[in-house]
């Protein structure tokens, strides 16, 4: 979800209304803006089983609610990922910031499937937007340009952020009123803060192109010279997505049908226990090098996914805990092991279309397994559905593996 790049050049320092953070302190604030602003990604998550309820939809429609935001980020990257180098960080970032508040009056008004799908969409770009243009900027206000520090905070900002929406909409539904509509009026109110830090952190782009002359085509690709190196990190950020994906969407069904736990605040802390694990991983690992991260990851999603399936036919509370202990870490250090790869073996020329060709696998990764459990549910079976879910993503993780040593075994 998100692009690192680093900086080529110090870029001079914006004096613009407002402006008064500089150095560190603005990569970090940067950081926050990141975190707080992808909370929204998460905050359906324990929210969808009472949408079932309400409007009467089925775990396929619920998976499809889920994944559709992808459409928004894909128009995101694709054709508005570039917008940002052209015009700047900050006008984007505020632009984001309007979206995602769009986006949580969308969420109080729904009042069927439908708007719900608008609501997804409208966030979906939102949160495209904001990984694009932040992530560049993190990397940029980075004071040395370090590109691996750049990243632990990029990840670690959007591990947050994925973990907090999940708690705050768990107890909001669990223990206030307004269950479909306080938790994202509370994310609407809370977005003052990333619009002040915006406000406050200088801008990174040093030439800007006026309106007349931007362009919106998109630039997709991986340089000929590199694609036997690129499967291995695009696989493994697939798998990792994936198992975000199935977290962030079917926890709290699973909770509920399996183990027969109806709480959204119990399904918001599942899904926020494994971002935290997650970010726990990505801390720990920070001196670890790329490719050893990304293997760490892979290395850790089989006993992770399997876990997960036994879960359910155990009626285990305590295996669900366990999987998301592992799962959690197993897609912080795929992902971030595998994005920090890709920033190292794509060309500085055609560094912007590389990742985002590896951020389309990503958001491939979340949807595309999920949906794919909707579907296979309704004739195998929820059990089926998730063992061919395990099945797959492990296939996908022992290719990754041995893809990875045949052409990755000089890589840092």
């Amino acid at each position: 979800m998100e692009i690192s790049r680093p900086t080529d050049e110090v870029k001079p320092l914006d004096r613009a209304p407002g402006v008064r953070l500089h150095g560190g302190t603005a990569m970090l604030a940067a950081a926050v803006v990141l975190g707080l602003v992808f909370v929204a990604a998460n905050l359906p998550g324990p929210l969808y089983v009472l949408y079932a309820d309400r409007f009467g939809f089925s775990e396929l429609t619920l998976t499809v609610v889920y994944a559709v935001y992808v459409i928004g980020t894909v128009l995101a990257v694709t054709i508005f990922g570039r917008i940002s180098d052209q015009i700047g960080r900050r006008p984007v970032l505020f632009l984001s910031i309007v979206l995602s508040a769009a986006s949580a009056v969308i969420f109080v008004l729904t009042f069927n499937t439908a708007t719900l799908f608008v609501a997804r969409v409208v966030s979906g770009l939102a949160l495209g937007l904001t990984a694009t243009a932040c992530t560049a900027w993190i990397a940029e206000l980075q004071p040395e340009g370090d590109r691996r520090i750049a990243t632990l905070f990029s990840t670690g900002a959007n591990l947050t952020g994925l973990a907090l929406g999940p708690l705050i909409a768990g107890l909001l539904a669990q223990f206030a009123p307004a269950p479909l509509r306080l938790p994202y009026i509370v994310y609407f109110v809370g977005l003052a803060v990333p619009a002040l830090v915006v406000w406050t952190v200088h801008e990174t782009v040093k030439s800007k192109r006026p309106f007349s002359e931007l362009s919106f085509r998109p630039r997709l690709g991986v340089p000929e010279e590199i694609v036997a190196k690129f499967i291995a990190p695009a696989v493994t950020a697939f798998v990792a997505f994936a198992v975000m994906g199935f977290y962030s969407a079917l926890i709290p069904t699973l909770l509920e049908k399996g183990l027969k736990i109806a709480s959204p605040a119990a399904g918001g802390g599942v899904i926020c226990f494994f971002f935290v694990c997650g970010l726990a991983a990505i801390v720990l690992s920070a001196r670890l090098t790329s490719r050893v991260t990304m293997l760490c990851g892979l290395g850790l999603l089989v006993p992770g996914v399997v876990l997960l399936v036994l879960a359910q036919p155990l009626g285990s509370l305590a295996a669900l805990l366990v999987s998301s202990a592992i799962g959690g870490p197993a897609s912080a250090l795929g992902y971030r092991g595998s994005l920090q790869v890709i920033n190292g073996i794509a060309p500085p020329e055609r560094r912007a279309e590389t990742i985002s060709t590896y951020l389309l696998v990503c958001y491939c990764g979340v949807s595309l397994p999920v949906i794919g459990i909707g579907l296979l549910s309704r004739p195998a079976g929820e059990q089926l559905a998730d063992i061919g879910f395990a099945a797959l993503l492990c296939l996908f993780a022992v290719a990754a593996f041995l893809t990875d040593r045949h052409y990755g075994g000089g890589r840092r």
